[in-house]
């Protein structure tokens, strides 16, 4: 651990004051040794005529970086003084014997123990969490504003927590958080139940990704997702938020509406697409129960009737145009005037029966013809060239690809 041979101690004093040195260390003249291993430098009273103070200290490669001592020889003389190379052969001989690498194991065994019996004390005390999901609208009366969550956590009592953000903090310092006058919260006294680990996990990693894209982006001021008890969400994290609670109901205010324990259900939404004729008109009539709005913008994620639907790919890519329309039109009937009417039949009321269930009433089903659609290719050779038509055939229209 350090450099010391007694051929390096000669060379920082005289062979005088070397053999004195080393008379004083076999005398036990040394009283007194103190060790800083962190700093790596030693204090210590030598006994000569009187009692004197002896300072050393290590480079991080075990060389002596300084030596001094309160006797008048070091100060007339040159080199280290006796009282110095006495404390430099005590040094070199507890070295040989590897005392100061025991001395380091032991002092990490002895930080090992000391945290592991810290913990044994913390961890008898658990802490309950209670989440809260709100959606207010956001600028029109159809769009959706930014989820949120809020959290209350205590023991026997649960309180608000009204900066999320600052309770991130103390959690990654292990600092305090006063929540009331009756209940405290700290890291080191508190563990959140098992169940809850997974959310609190989830917000740690939207704090430090924010803390992240602070730190790389120095300067200015820079919108947060936590403003004091809401921790906002992106669609991504609204999604994995919901995956956690998957069959585990929670508090929600979606909009007005209040809920006690909202499921999130893994299932497409029941809709009815009921086609009905209005004069020379075409009615389609989007029906289904409460109210429906989508969640994320990619709508795999729908509110409707009390309960959160993550959809099936299929009807994610084909209820959200309907949805769309009837923001458009403010209502749930979508018409198609009598120029639509065949366009409408043959492009759009396909894509209707993969969004949800498609009920056709008898006037309408009469004026549908379904006919099969026929395709013919044919090929042929000019030169060295292969040439090829396709032909569609429908009923009595022919479309034709060169």
């Amino acid at each position: 651990m350090f450099d010391l041979t007694p051929e390096a101690i000669i060379r920082r004093t005289s062979m005088a004051s070397y053999n004195k040195g080393r008379e004083y260390f076999r005398n036990r003249r040394i009283k007194s040794v103190q060790f800083n291993q962190e700093k790596l430098s030693f204090s210590a009273t030598v006994l000569g005529s009187k009692l004197y103070d002896v300072r050393l200290s290590f480079d991080s490669a075990g060389r002596l970086d300084n030596a001094s001592c309160s006797c008048p020889a070091y100060d007339d003389g040159w080199g280290c003084c006796k009282h110095i190379v006495s404390v430099l052969l005590l040094i070199e001989e507890k070295d040989r014997q590897s005392f100061f690498k025991e001395l380091k194991f032991r002092q990490a065994a002895k930080q090992i123990f000391s945290f592991f019996n810290t913990r044994q004390s913390i961890l008898s005390s658990s802490i309950k969490l209670e989440v809260y999901f709100e959606l207010e609208k956001g600028g029109g009366s159809h769009k959706t504003g930014f989820p949120a969550l809020s959290l209350r956590i205590g023991q026997d009592k649960l309180y608000i927590v009204k900066d999320i953000k600052k309770l991130m903090e103390c959690m990654e310092k292990n600092q305090e958080m006063v929540m009331s006058k009756k209940f405290t919260y700290s890291p080191l006294k508190h563990e959140f139940e098992e169940s809850d680990l997974a959310l609190m996990d989830l917000l740690k990693e939207i704090y430090e990704t924010e803390k992240l894209t602070d730190s790389i982006t120095p300067g200015g001021s820079r919108a947060s997702v936590f403003k004091d008890r809401y921790a906002y969400l992106a669609d991504t994290t609204l999604k994995r938020f919901l995956e956690l609670h998957r069959g585990r109901p929670f508090k929600a205010r979606i909009y007005e509406n209040e809920h006690a324990a909202i499921n999130v259900i893994h299932q497409d939404i029941p809709v009815e697409f009921i086609l009905s004729r209005e004069g020379t008109d075409l009615l389609l009539n989007i029906d289904f129960e409460g109210t429906m709005f989508p969640l994320t913008a990619d709508g795999e994620l729908f509110y409707s009737n009390g309960s959160i639907h993550r959809i099936s790919r299929q009807q994610q890519e084909y209820l959200k145009p309907f949805y769309m329309a009837m923001i458009y039109q403010k209502g749930r009937k979508l018409r198609f005037i009598e120029e639509d009417k065949e366009r409408f039949v043959s492009e759009i009321l396909p894509y209707a029966e993969k969004a949800g269930k498609l009920v056709i009433s008898e006037q309408v089903q009469s004026m549908i013809e379904k006919l099969p659609l026929e395709a013919e290719v044919y090929l042929d050779r000019i030169s060295k060239d292969i040439t090829a038509d396709v032909k569609f055939i429908y009923g009595g229209r022919i479309i034709i690809l060169s």
